[in-house]
């Protein structure tokens, strides 16, 4: 490689990913609110980056919203509840599960913080949180939120 005798800048990646999971029926947006505002701070000029489920109400359109008002990129993983679904019923009831653990498992080497902010006894932010565990990488961080 050639060289014109500068040092080369070290590049500095301080976009941070963060995956968002909880409750539906989560009610308090202040702390979401704090929770990724936080981290706002703490970047350069480069946008962070959101993961979350895509429930319309609760934790995910909170973090959403917030995301979107901070200028950060998006990233949702609907549950795919029309498919696979059994005889009599009108939608997959291992939708929730299947996509927390695919969107866990898919995005854990790249995930630096996971906000989980569970509501009572939630079992999909449990759920969820199960999955975190199990496939996070050392260098994340996983915040807990309880309501």
């Amino acid at each position: 490689m050639w060289s014109n005798g500068k040092k080369k800048k070290k590049q500095n990646h301080t976009t941070m990913r963060v995956l968002v999971t909880g409750s539906r029926t989560w009610q308090h947006a202040g702390r979401v609110h704090k929770c990724l505002g936080s981290l706002k701070q703490k970047a350069s000029q480069e946008p962070h980056v959101l993961i979350h489920g895509d429930c319309k109400r609760g934790v995910d359109a909170i973090a959403h919203a917030e995301a979107k008002r901070l200028g950060w990129y998006i990233i949702k993983c609907p549950a795919q509840w029309k498919r696979n679904v059994p005889a009599g019923m009108g939608y997959n009831p291992r939708a929730g599960p299947e996509r927390n653990e695919c969107m866990v498992r898919s995005f854990a080497p790249f995930v630096d913080v996971y906000l989980v902010c569970i509501r009572g006894n939630s079992k999909g932010s449990t759920n969820c949180l199960k999955h975190i565990y199990k496939y996070r990488t050392p260098q994340s961080c996983v915040w807990i939120l309880r309501e």
